[in-house]
């Protein structure tokens, strides 16, 4: 398994220069306080993005904003303390519960936090399965056509911030451009993921920042990044 890890870290040249350019703050990281939201992600309420990226996003919040986000978590509390109104979706029932749960114990009321699951597409419809199948092989008899288009419901230019760290992600991400403020941002993690290059290359024309490094709840680097709308660029 040893050898293994090394050989996945020598072929990832990005993950070599980030090793070897924080190695002081990665050390010092892995016998910290800060390896505690691994164990409970909810507890800490904080979005399970890179630390950096989580850093950034607690100066650029308002108190006025308005979020969408296509996956609950952590995430979900953190927006709840910063901005005006979060509209979460989720897809998971028994995360659903276990979210639900936390904030009754610790008295926070969710006012559109909704439960949106994955259904089973139509025999007829392969095209459409295609579209809103999600990669993992658990929901490969399902669609997310409800949860990717929940976001219809609400008028165009209405968000500040759309985060995206769900499923179908690509999908997600194209029904967020019409839904997103001119000068809002949309947030997608794990954006260092080949599967998710479609959405790389949809928001192509829009300035763009990568936080890449250690987050909470996984023990390996990885990538968020966020795009600034501005359809004047």
């Amino acid at each position: 398994m040893r050898r293994f890890i090394l050989n996945k870290i020598k072929k990832n040249k990005k993950l070599l220069i980030y090793l070897k350019s924080n190695w002081r703050e990665i050390r010092t990281l892995l016998s910290s306080k800060s390896l505690l939201p691994w164990k409970n992600p909810i507890k800490y309420q904080i979005p399970w993005i890179t630390f950096e990226a989580n850093k950034w996003l607690e100066k650029y919040l308002k108190p006025d904003m308005t979020v969408f986000e296509y996956g609950s978590g952590g995430s979900t509390l953190f927006f709840q303390k910063h901005v005006k109104k979060i509209v979460s979706i989720e897809h998971d029932r028994f995360w659903y519960k276990k979210m639900l749960k936390f904030s009754k114990k610790k008295n926070i009321f969710f006012n559109s936090y909704f439960l949106i699951e994955p259904e089973k597409p139509i025999k007829r419809n392969v095209k459409e399965k295609d579209n809103y199948q999600s990669t993992l092989k658990s929901y490969s008899n399902m669609i997310f056509k409800k949860y990717v288009n929940s976001i219809n419901k609400y008028p165009q230019d209405y968000f500040d911030v759309i985060f995206i760290d769900g499923r179908v992600r690509n999908l997600c991400v194209k029904k967020s451009l019409n839904k997103i403020r001119q000068d809002g941002i949309i947030i997608l993690d794990d954006s260092e993921r080949e599967e998710y290059q479609e959405s790389i290359s949809l928001l192509s024309r829009y300035k763009r920042i990568d936080f890449y490094g250690f987050g909470p709840y996984r023990l390996y680097p990885r990538q968020t990044s966020i795009w600034f709308i501005n359809n004047s660029d």
